[in-house]
């Protein structure tokens, strides 16, 4: 095994041994406010793909949501862990079981997105420009709510939950290396920080950081971006 699927084999088997850290129903609160984001994205841009493709589509909450926004789109997802593929398949889905950081077959898509993925990849600026390889002309190819290397509650949470070998990747990004990476892409790219989803959880201190604009803040927050390719 090369270093990508190494990473790829601890990514499934770390995260399949992990355990929530509140009984708080994280998953579903955390996709509504990262479907609200994405689709504003998509909808401010005018994107309206056929084919898509959601890259570690976890639960598959998201991707049933954008399933329900383009009901007439292929959808397709990728993830590493076994047992996420399965009930995604059961509910008739085309989703594929992934063991390296390279997407299966050589379709390409109107539609690339990742929520909070970009950082578990052991080269993330490699698979952008992968991902970007796969896209349609006009196509998008969107990340968003990723941790980042001065990302100030992700490392106190990897450090406090003892998983830095599942998060470390995260220190590999910044958003000066992003700019970078999209520029040599495409001129029609986008690189931006916003709210930590973690804090809509908490809705009182959401009013408190956003009362005095601590969700404007770098290192409080996550990093977003999307590039259309031209």
């Amino acid at each position: 095994m090369d270093k990508k699927q190494l990473n790829a084999k601890l990514q499934a088997e770390g995260y399949a041994k992990f355990k929530p850290i509140t009984k708080l129903d994280i998953p579903n609160i955390a996709s509504e406010v990262e479907y609200n984001l994405l689709s504003s994205i998509l909808i401010s841009n005018d994107i309206k793909p056929n084919n898509i493709l959601e890259i570690g589509f976890n639960e598959g909450l998201m991707l049933e949501k954008i399933h329900n926004l383009f009901p007439n789109a292929c959808i397709n997802g990728t993830e590493v862990r076994e047992d996420k593929v399965n009930k995604l398949l059961e509910k008739g889905f085309e989703v594929f079981s992934v063991d390296d950081e390279v997407i299966p077959g050589d379709e390409t898509y109107d539609l690339i997105y990742g929520v909070s993925v970009l950082h578990h990849f052991s080269d993330p600026y490699s698979f952008i420009k992968h991902a970007y390889d796969r896209l349609n002309h006009g196509g998008m190819l969107i990340f968003i709510n990723e941790s980042h290397r001065y990302h100030i509650p992700c490392l106190i949470y990897s450090t406090l939950r003892n998983i830095w070998h599942l998060e470390k990747h995260f220190l590999k990004i910044t958003k000066n290396k992003l700019y970078i990476t999209l520029s040599e892409l495409s001129s029609n790219f986008k690189v931006w920080h916003d709210d930590f989803f973690v804090y809509h959880l908490f809705p009182k201190l959401n009013k408190i950081f956003r009362f005095f604009y601590l969700h404007k803040i770098y290192l409080l927050n996550d990093i977003h971006l999307f590039i259309i390719k031209q």
